[in-house]
Order: structure tokens, then sequence, then C-alpha cells
């Protein structure tokens, strides 16, 4: 007797077939919103730009040569049409699949470095590690003691905060559309390059299901898809917001560059700016930082929460696809509610299967 056939999949078809005529109407609306976040993106950094000129720093501005003033034009042209290039459905999800990745290489590192210090922790002797005191300044601790001190656990990216508020150009910055650098991590600290290589070339391995450039037809993953979609579009929009600051800083307009990593840090809710206009960036003001005496440093940075609050057609757009990710959620539960009763049934079935394959013996 062979086993039971595959389980019904009428429901799940039925919203399979729901989804798959939503997806090109989803589509469509994500490229009419990239369509409207480019035509008004030249606008928007034009003000962000001339506030910091003409109200921020003025004198700073007004002593520029006229041929600098035109060359600074043309470079913040020529880096959002640039950026523009590549706000499109397409080049987004290669961007998405691109972080995805990054986050799963990361994570990998992260996961053999951890268990390389708990492998050393645990394989150290006693004598070597000087032995462990008491709090109180005691004899060692018997084995198998547990201490308690206030020093930090463990030392990584995600337990510190060490950049500076100015520093050197970098001429990578200037170039926010191109092909994204892999973020710099110290995760791999102590670990050997070739388990480093060896991580990196596993998580080449790991493929999105949205690596070549179109969206999934899962519900689930779909609703992870538009999650990272929006990822990329505010790394692109930060990248284009770190190139401008680079030029405007070349040019003598500002006095400082808000690396990368406040950027990030202000996206991520880490660091609380002051008020300042719409996709400006105030940071608190430092006394200790030289490099900004007199006022709180300020540079561009472009958010789409600015952007769809001074343009309600790019508002329009998002609650269209707010209305998609709500009916697109809903199909998620669903599904994943429908997978769960169809696997216990098959699970039931392969039970009863295998009871009759072997029959319980008689007392």
């Amino acid at each position: 007797m062979g086993e039971p056939g595959g389980y019904g999949t009428h429901p799940l078809g039925a919203l399979q077939a729901r989804l798959d005529q939503q997806i090109p109407h989803l589509y469509r609306d994500l490229a009419l919103y990239l369509q409207v976040l480019r035509e008004v993106l030249p606008m928007s950094l034009d003000q962000a730009c001339s506030h910091l000129a003409t109200q921020v720093y003025p004198r700073r501005y007004n002593r520029m040569r006229p041929l600098a003033r035109r060359q600074l034009h043309r470079r913040l042209k020529t880096l959002l049409r640039l950026c523009c290039s590549f706000l499109t459905v397409e080049q987004l999800l290669s961007l998405a699949s691109q972080i995805t990745r990054e986050r799963q290489r990361l994570a990998l590192r992260e996961q053999a470095n951890l268990l390389r210090r708990l492998e050393g922790e645990m394989g150290t002797p006693p004598a070597e590690e000087g032995g462990a005191r008491t709090p109180s300044g005691g004899g060692a601790l018997p084995s198998g003691s547990i201490q308690l001190n206030l020093s930090p656990p463990l030392t990584g990216p995600a337990f510190s905060f060490p950049f500076p508020l100015h520093g050197p150009v970098s001429p990578a910055g200037a170039s926010p559309a191109g092909e994204e650098e892999v973020e710099a991590d110290s995760a791999s600290d102590g670990l050997p390059p070739e388990l480093i290589a060896a991580l990196d070339d596993a998580s080449e391995d790991l493929e999105t299901p949205w690596s070549d450039g179109q969206l999934p037809r899962d519900p689930v993953l779909l609703i992870h898809c538009l999650e990272c979609l929006d990822v990329a579009l505010g790394r692109r929009l930060r990248n284009l917001s770190h190139s401008v600051n680079v030029e405007l800083l070349r040019a003598g307009l500002t006095a400082g560059l808000l690396p990368v990593p406040v950027l990030d840090a202000v996206l991520n809710g880490q660091i609380e700016p002051q008020g300042a206009p719409a996709n400006l960036l105030r940071l608190p003001f430092l006394p200790a930082d030289k490099a900004f005496p007199h006022q709180a440093p300020m540079g561009v940075l472009l958010r789409t929460v600015d952007l769809e609050m001074e343009q309600p057609r790019l508002r329009t757009c998002r609650r269209r696809l707010l209305r998609h990710r709500q009916e697109i959620l809903k199909m998620a539960e669903s599904s994943h509610r429908l997978q769960r009763r169809l696997q216990a049934h098959h699970a039931e079935r392969l039970w009863r299967h295998d009871s009759q394959l072997n029959p319980p013996e008689g007392i």
C-alpha cells in the first residue's frame, strides 16, 4: 500500500487566485508612488538646500564665488538625477535583496563570533583567567557559581555607539545611486579569514524570493517584501542625503559632515533630533564639539515621512499602498491558518496509514 496522496488545495487555490489578481494592481501603485516621488524629490531637495544656504549659512553662501555656486548646483542636480534613475520597482527589489543578504551575512558572523567567545570562556581554565573574585574582594568563587556585576556581557556594534560628528570626506560618499557597499561591521573581530570567507559564501547562497526582480506570489513573503522595499527606499534617500551633505561640505557651505551612522541612528530612532524644517536634520547641540562652536550641526536628511507630509499626491499613493498591505496581511493570516489545518489533516492521514501498515500486536 503506498502513501496517501497530497492534501487538497482548493481553499488555498482560491486565495492564490485573489492574490494573483491583486499583484498587478500593487505593482502599478508601487510604480506610481515612485513616479510621483521622482517628480517631487527635486523641489523638496532644493527647498532643504535653499534653507541651509539662505537661512542657516547665508554668510558662507554669500562668500562663495559665482563659479563655485554654479558648480555646486550642477553637482547637486547630477546626484539627484543619478538617484532618481534608481528609484524604480525593479531597482528597489534588487537593493532589498542585497540588504537582506547583508543582514543574513551579519547574523551568521555574529552567531559564529558569539559561539567562539562562549567556547573560549568555557574552555579556559580558571587559573588562566586569574581566578574569579567575589564582588567583596574575597577568594575565588566555587566551581559552578555565577558572578553578577555591572560590566556589559557582550561588545559589538549593537552595544556601542562610537562615531564622530565630523571627519574626513570619503570619495565613496558622493555616489548615492551606485552599487551598495557592504557596511563595515565588527561582528567578525577575532574570526579567522577562512571562516569569514566561508560565512560570506554561505550567505551568498541564501537567495530571497524576490531576487528575480518580481514580487513574490506568497502572501507571507509579499508582506516581508513590502517591508524590505521600504527599507531599500530609505537607504536610497539616506545615500542621497549623505552625498548632498558631502557636496555642501566640499563647497564650504557647511562647517562639518554628519556621517552615515548618525543619519541611520536618527532614522532608527536612536537619536532624537531637534526641531528643523522638513528634510533637514538638526542634532542636539554639543558644547564640546569644536567643529560646531556656535550652533547645533545641521544637514540634509530626506525622509519619506517628510516628503509625504509635504506632498498630497505622495500621501494619496501611500494610502493606496497601505490598503494593499492590509488586504495582503489578511490573506497571509488566512493562508497560515489554512496551511496549519491542511498540515494537521495530512498528518492524521499519514498516522492512520502507518497504523494500518503496523497493526498493534495482540496480548
